[in-house]
C-alpha cells in the first residue's frame, strides 16, 4: 500500500540550491544555532557507520515531547528525517529541493502513521501539521543567514576561550617566550592532540579542521591557512600508521603532560570530536586511550565532555 502524505509545505529561498541543501544536512548546526524554535537537539551515538541520530525535546506549554530521528539522504538528494523512536516512531518528513530562476524551491512533506503526528498535547491537525512543516521551513530559512557550508558551527571560540589562561600560565612555567623551541613544542602538541581525534574516523572532515585552524589561532598564537592544516592533518595520519593509534596517543598525551598540558589537550581533542557531528565509537575510542594516557578516568572525561558541549550550546 503506497504511503500518503499527511501534509506538505513549500518555500522560495534565495540562495543556490547547493547552499540551501548543504544547511538542511548541517545538523551540528542546527544543534549549535538551536535554530527551531522551543527545540532542543543533542545527538545520541550512532547505531551504525556514519548514522546521524538526534535526541528532539520540544516544549509544548509545561511538557517535554522526546523524539529520536535520523536525517539521511533520499533519492535524488532528498533530506529525510526519519523517527526511530519516540511517539512519532515511523513517521519521516522528506524535503525535495529545486532551483527555480535562481532561487531554490523546498518543498517538504509528512508521512505519518494511523495515530497521525503526535505532540506534547495529542495529535496535530492536519492544519497543525502544515504549519509545522511551515514554521520549520522558515527556520531553515532564517538559519541560512550568514550560513557558510562546511564552517565548523557553534561557539568554538568561545569553548577555546577558557583554556588561553593555561595555555598562558604554562608557556610562562616552560619559559616558552624566551625559548622557540619550548613554544614550538606547546603548539606541535596541542594540535596532534587535535589533529588524532579529527582522523579517528578515517579523516578529518572541513569543520574539524575549521577547529584545527581555531586551536592554532586561540591556543598556540599562530596563523595557518589551509594548505598547512591539511599537511598538519596528513603528517598525523602517517605517524598514527607507523606507530598504531594506542601508542600515538600514549606520546602524545606524555609530552602535554610534561608541558603542563595534559587537561587542555584532552579538551581541545574533545572539542574536535564534537563539532561536526557529535561523539561517535571511533572519536571515543581515542579520547579514552588519551584520557587514560593521562591518568584520567571515566568520570573524568564524561566531565570534560559536557563541558564542552555545554560550551558549544550554552542553552541547552
Amino acid at each position: 500500500m503506497p504511503e500518503l502524505i499527511a501534509a506538505s509545505a513549500t518555500i522560495l529561498i534565495d540562495r543556490p540550491v547547493d547552499v540551501v541543501r548543504a544547511q538542511l544536512f548541517d545538523v551540528d548546526h542546527a544543534i549549535r544555532a538551536r535554530i527551531h524554535h522551543d527545540v532542543s537537539l543533542r545527538w545520541l551515538p550512532p547505531q551504525a557507520p556514519g548514522e546521524r541520530r538526534v535526541e528532539q525535546s520540544t516544549k509544548v506549554l509545561t511538557r517535554t515531547h522526546v523524539d529520536v530521528f535520523v536525517v539521511e539522504e533520499g533519492e535524488a538528494g532528498a533530506w529525510v528525517k526519519r523517527f526511530v523512536d519516540g511517539p512519532n516512531k515511523g513517521a519521516r518528513l522528506v524535503a525535495e529541493l529545486a532551483e527555480e530562476e535562481g532561487h531554490t524551491r523546498v518543498r517538504v512533506v509528512a508521512f505519518v502513521g494511523p495515530g497521525g503526528y503526535q505532540t506534547g498535547l495529542g495529535k496535530l491537525s492536519q492544519l497543525g501539521l502544515e504549519r509545522m512543516l511551515q514554521k520549520l521551513l522558515e527556520e531553515h530559512r532564517r538559519a541560512l543567514d550568514g550560513y557558510e557550508p562546511g564552517r565548523a558551527r557553534g561557539a568554538v571560540q568561545a569553548a577555546l576561550e577558557p583554556m588561553r589562561e593555561a595555555v598562558l600560565a604554562a608557556r610562562l612555567r616552560q619559559g616558552a617566550s624566551a625559548d622557540p623551541a619550548k613554544a614550538r613544542a606547546m603548539m606541535t602538541n596541542l594540535l596532534e592532540a587535535a589533529c588524532v581525534v579529527a582522523i579517528s574516523d578515517g579523516q578529518a572532515d572541513a569543520p574539524e579542521r575549521d577547529v584545527i585552524q581555531e586551536v592554532a589561532r586561540s591556543l598556540c598564537f599562530i596563523e595557518l591557512d589551509h594548505s598547512a592544516v591539511d599537511r598538519m592533518v596528513q603528517n598525523v595520519a602517517a605517524a598514527v600508521a607507523t606507530d598504531g593509534i594506542e601508542h600515538r596517543c600514549a606520546k602524545v598525551a606524555a609530552r602535554l603532560a610534561a608541558l603542563g598540558l595534559g587537561d587542555v589537550g584532552l579538551r581541545v581533542a574533545v572539542l574536535v570530536a564534537q563539532v561536526s557531528h557529535g561523539l561517535d565509537a571511533n572519536e571515543l575510542a581515542v579520547l579514552s586511550l588519551m584520557a587514560a594516557a593521562l591518568g584520567a578516568d571515566d568520570q573524568a572525561l564524561a566531565d570534560r565532555i559536557r563541558e564542552i558541549d555545554r560550551a558549544l550550546a550554552p542553552h541547552s
